[in-house]
């Protein structure tokens, strides 16, 4: 075990960040906010007992070093994610606004197919039906969404009063969903809604920030240019991330090239490739320069310099991030001859942004991006150079492309699983087909239309734009193929935690004979798996505001006290999703209820009785029969009551359930949290 252990110690800057990471995630996914004072205090102690534990003497257990490594670097991963959460200290509005009146300063613009969504600095948010109680208002940042065709669109810097509506964030529709008052805390926003009309009562005064040049260079190109030649330069170029219609976008996401879509290390590989190559060809013809300076040297800087001013340009994804700073890393490697494909490097630049945001950790782009990352230099890290013919460098670099998709489907499909319920199938057909066109056509075509459009030349976006419907065609041809997307299980965070410590075992455990590192990933793959697979189904669901309710049924399925909701539209998906069943054509609400062998609903005066076998529940839709209604149903033979109405009941407090929550077969009632830092 000594010197298998010993044989590890040089990868522990794998597992460092890893550690941290473990201790962030299980910060945010806590359901209780912790009590802590001092968080970066103890975060630093944390660090320092690290240094000093890596400083250990030469006769020191190995063993017990390592684990107390793991076990501080988890310490501070945990209480920094909590001193970072209290520094954010977004302002949530405190209450939903209708008939809002907004006034405030326009901060950004982005754009859909059907609709521009509006972000802006406010301190100022009332309604046309009550006043505003409070005297001074903290400056909110709000997102309004605006139909063009309806109403004027601001430019960025204009002072504005819109009027419309302003809602709180909501919390998870279930346990471990998507937790919107969350992310909204963390990425800076306050309130979403919309905007039915917008009076523009001051312009913008700054106009030269990038913010305003990526705004003018759309607005220009969408007035002049094809609408698909925009919506690429949109995507491709100026990052905006919700550009395709819902068709296109099905199309994409069922043959997994969605990814293309988001500017990440793809494009950021391709474009600066194409820098490279025109700088180093350019310092080679200049005999003076290359004579006295290493010609892809100098080539490396005006690289680095634009592919900056493209992150910036395309908005700072944190998948953009992590490509420029991996492509960073790897032109220092070739500066100083080393290898640029290093899982270490990886790790580096994992650590980093994670310190820069600790919240990066629970989220998507985050995830998908590293996962792929580290499953592509893992595989290829090992490749040396041979010299070869034409035809073995033309098979060598099909190989490449299929098992790139191999890959990066493998390492990813955990997560996309987590995150959306359904993996697409034909992934690797739709990337060995697609990503070529992207590759050798779409992408050039769209970044030389998008500068020549300043010269008003939108040839090539045309061009684009053709190529484009060859692989839309495509990507429509595998939408249609049976089984394009499968649902899958609701994945628990555990199982994900389990998933991710099999892909490290398989990629960060210098093996011995007896391959330790294929049975302890395949050990943490079948946990996890498990896990999913025997993770206890709810069969009562209920919204935070208790007025969207869902009941199984004999069949599995679910059956809703409403057919529709505008205050719920993503919850019945959710809900459904999570049941692992597939949503009806058409929902109709519950009416009357429904009959069955161990699950029945009946309502009568609005009160509808779930009964099951372990429990029975009361469901009050409506506040008029609660006052005569609500002292029969406590003594009746009731487990639990739920309504949208607070209601103060002495003789059955304990039965009354309030906030969303979930009921188990058993009884057991799940509440989802809403008493995090970024609920307050």
């Amino acid at each position: 075990m000594k010197e298998f252990l010993s044989r590890q110690y040089p990868n522990l800057i794998l597992w460092a960040p890893f550690a941290a990471a473990a201790g962030m995630a299980v910060y945010f996914s806590l359901p209780f906010e912790p009590n802590i004072y001092a968080p970066f205090l103890i975060a630093g102690l944390a660090a320092l007992c690290l240094f000093a534990v890596y400083r250990r003497r030469a006769d020191a257990p190995l063993t017990l070093t390592l684990v107390l490594s793991l076990i501080l670097l988890f310490i501070f991963g945990f209480f920094y994610s909590a001193g970072y959460a209290r520094t954010v200290n977004t302002k949530i509005i405190p209450r939903d606004v209708h008939g809002a009146i907004v006034s405030g300063t326009v901060t950004g613009l982005d754009y859909t197919p059907a609709r521009v969504r509006i972000f802006m600095d406010t301190t100022n948010v009332t309604s046309v039906y009550y006043s505003n109680a409070e005297s001074e208002q903290p400056v909110y940042k709000v997102r309004l969404s605006a139909n063009p065709e309806k109403t004027i669109i601001p430019n960025i810097g204009d002072t504005i009063v819109a009027n419309g509506g302003v809602f709180r964030p909501g919390p998870a529709a279930g346990p471990g969903g998507f937790d919107f008052t969350e992310w909204a805390y963390h990425n800076g926003l306050s309130g979403a809604g919309f905007a039915d009309k917008i009076e523009i009562i001051g312009h913008a005064q700054n106009t030269n920030t990038i913010s305003h040049l990526r705004d003018r260079i759309h607005s220009y190109i969408s007035a002049n240019a094809s609408p698909r030649g925009a919506m690429l330069s949109d995507a491709l170029i100026l990052g905006y991330r919700r550009v395709l219609p819902d068709n296109e976008s099905d199309s994409a996401k069922a043959s997994g090239i969605a990814h293309v879509f988001s500017i990440s290390g793809f494009h950021l590989t391709l474009i600066g490739g194409w820098i490279f190559a025109f700088f180093y060809f350019l310092f080679r013809s200049v005999a003076p320069l290359s004579r006295r300076f290493p010609v892809r040297n100098m080539a490396i800087v005006p690289t680095v310099i634009l592919l900056t001013f493209y992150l910036v340009l395309s908005g700072g994804a944190v998948a953009t991030q992590r490509a420029l700073m991996m492509a960073g890393i790897g032109f220092l490697a070739l500066i100083f001859a080393r290898n640029v494909f290093s899982l270490r490097g990886a790790a580096i630049v994992f650590g980093a942004l994670l310190l820069s945001n600790p919240h990066y950790v629970t989220q998507v782009g985050f995830q998908l991006s590293f996962s792929a990352v580290f499953g592509i230099i893992w595989y290829f890290q090992a490749r040396k150079y041979e010299h070869k013919t034409r035809a073995q460098k033309f098979y060598d670099g099909l190989k490449v492309l299929f098992m790139t998709s191999v890959v990066a489907t493998i390492f990813t499909t955990p997560y996309i699983a987590y995150h959306f319920y359904n993996v697409p199938v034909y992934t690797l057909v739709g990337n060995l087909l697609c990503l070529p066109i992207f590759s050798f056509a779409i992408m050039p075509l769209v970044l030389i239309g998008t500068i020549t459009a300043g010269f008003g030349v939108f040839f090539p976006l045309e061009l684009a734009g053709h190529a484009y419907g060859v692989s839309l065609a495509i990507t429509d041809w595998i939408r249609d193929l049976p089984f394009a997307m499968t649902q899958t299980p609701t994945i628990p965070g555990p199982a994900l935690g389990l998933f991710t410590l099999s892909l490290m075992c398989w990629i960060f455990i210098i093996d011995d004979k007896i391959k330790f590192s294929r049975y302890a990933a395949a050990f943490f793959a079948t946990l996890a798996a498990l896990i999913t697979v025997l993770r206890p189904t709810p069969i009562f669901y209920a919204s935070a505001d208790n007025r969207l309710v869902a009941f199984m049924t004999d069949d599995g399925k679910l059956q809703f006290n409403k057919g529709r909701s505008s205050g719920h539209r993503m919850t019945f998906d959710s809900w459904e999703k999570s049941n692992f069943t597939s949503a009806p054509e058409k929902r109709r609400p519950i009416g009357k209820g429904f009959t069955g062998q161990k699950y029945s609903v009946s309502c009568q005066g609005k009160v509808c009785i779930y009964d099951t076998p372990k429990w029975k529940l009361a469901y009050i839709q409506q506040f008029v029969p609660l006052a005569t209604h609500i002292g029969e149903i406590c003594n009746s033979p009731v487990d639990f009551i739920v309504t949208p109405w607070r209601i103060s009941a002495p003789n059955c407090d304990e039965q009354i359930l309030s906030g969303g929550l979930v009921i188990y077969r058993d009884g057991t009632v799940k509440r989802i949290s809403t008493n995090r830092i970024w609920h307050r």
